[in-house]
């Protein structure tokens, strides 16, 4: 970007600082285009060319010495057509137009053939520049530009030292935002994301006990979501757990997405009640789980046979099962959800002390 002189904005930087952040999960970058080897070359069908002569024989097309035939249909094919191309005369200096060519041409005609070759000199001038600038760079450096999606890979095997780099330059481009603009709370968080996405917890905790207050702003919704999404991806449920209260101790109110790593976390351990306890709590804040994120506790319920009204019915149930168990999946439904507003209950999960 510097190359081509393109504006350092705050948005731009942002971005940056979230492609960073998206290139710390080893699942992101084993999916890149760059990263996934081309697919191995195809043996070609070798067709013989064969031909049979009026008594059934044989003829080889491709026998030494045959010649081409010609009709009027290919008939000035392989022509050049250079019509409405202007050959320009180039000396050996490297400019157009030589000193022949404008011999015995009045003072207006040189004029006019000056104007006319002015464009070619500048795009000459461009181009030889572009090649010098090649030529100063990496070659690697050049082939990535010149074709970014190139299959380059990453040595997945060596991931923390390829994540130690990108946190490396999302720390320059951040200290050259807070030079540029200064601090906002989206730059901050976009720069913790970098931190929260490689896992690196006490890192990510010393950056927001001090650069927030640093820059006399207050953590927000998002940086909490981002604080335990790298909590339950590090299998730090405690924590986790923790930090609902940590949030509601600074006066943020958690949003959606915060609440629906932690019910997608305890969907995909099987535990179902703490799952619908945190529902539960959504509900009575008014956050609804996004689909997404419904999807491991959709098959739980399924599995276990717990409805409640806290869960719409699986979109995909009427494809996924036959038309007498879909009936007999809504009449379960229904009578559970019936029962849990009778007894004043969001949903039912019998206890061993009950059976």
């Amino acid at each position: 970007m510097k190359r081509h002189n393109v504006p350092q904005t705050p948005i731009l930087r942002t971005h940056l600082l979230h492609v960073y952040a998206r290139a710390q999960v080893k699942a992101v970058v084993r999916l890149a285009r760059s990263n996934i080897a081309p697919p191995e070359a195809v043996n070609p069908i070798i067709q013989e060319r064969t031909e049979f002569d009026d008594e059934g024989k044989v003829i080889d097309l491709d026998r030494p010495g045959r010649q081409d035939v010609y009709s009027d249909d290919n008939m000035g094919y392989d022509e050049d057509d250079w019509e409405g191309e202007e050959d320009l005369d180039w000396d050996e200096s490297g400019e157009v137009g030589s000193v022949e060519r404008v011999r015995g041409l009045t003072p207006t005609e040189r004029d006019e053939l000056e104007r006319y070759l002015r464009p070619h000199r500048t795009k000459a001038q461009e181009e030889a520049d572009e090649a010098d600038a090649l030529l100063a760079m990496d070659p690697d450096d050049v082939m990535r530009d010149m074709d970014p999606l190139k299959y380059n890979p990453v040595d997945l095997d060596n991931f923390t030292s390829f994540q130690e780099d990108n946190i490396a330059t999302a720390q320059r481009i951040y200290d050259d935002a807070l030079e540029a603009n200064g601090p906002s709370t989206e730059l901050l968080n976009a720069a913790l994301s970098v931190l929260t996405n490689a896992l690196r917890i006490q890192r990510a905790l010393d950056f927001v006990a001090t650069e927030f207050p640093k820059h006399d702003l207050a953590p927000d919704a998002l940086t909490y979501r981002s604080l335990m999404r790298m909590f339950l991806r590090a299998k730090r449920i405690k924590r986790a757990e923790a930090l609902i209260g940590e949030a509601k101790a600074a006066g943020v109110a958690p949003d959606a997405d915060f609440y629906g790593y932690l019910v997608d976390y305890y969907a995909r351990q099987n535990r179902l009640r703490s799952a619908l306890s945190t529902l539960e709590e959504m509900d009575r804040l008014g956050l609804n789980l996004h689909p997404k994120l419904a999807y491991n506790l959709r098959k739980l319920t399924q599995k276990y046979r717990v409805y409640t009204e806290l869960l719409d019915e699986d979109p995909n149930a009427i494809h996924a099962m036959s038309h007498h168990g879909l009936m007999t999946m809504r009449k379960e439904r229904a009578r559970q959800i019936a029962a849990n507003r009778a007894a004043g209950r969001k949903f039912f999960i019998p206890r061993r002390s009950d059976v």
